[in-house]
């Protein structure tokens, strides 16, 4: 754990499932910790394909390690 959050994420089978099927996408475990900007670049390529253009940069660096760790585990508790 850092900042008292885990740094790690194990996904369920049927969230993966619903992941797939309403989204079209794929979960994955990465790490942002030591490849903030390649994970930050993989996430802005995969919304910028999925939106088709519209959207081409979510993520902007830098990613301050508390806060995405934050924003992410918001996003996996709604």
């Amino acid at each position: 754990m850092e900042f008292g959050y885990p740094t790690t994420c194990d996904f369920k089978d049927s969230y993966q499932q619903h992941i797939n099927n309403i989204y079209k996408a794929q979960t994955e475990s990465v790490d942002f910790l030591n490849q903030a900007d390649k994970v930050r670049e993989d996430i802005n390529a995969w919304v910028c394909n999925a939106t088709k253009g519209l959207m081409k940069e979510m993520l902007k660096p830098p990613l301050p390690r508390k806060t995405i760790q934050l924003y992410f585990l918001q996003m996996l508790s709604t």
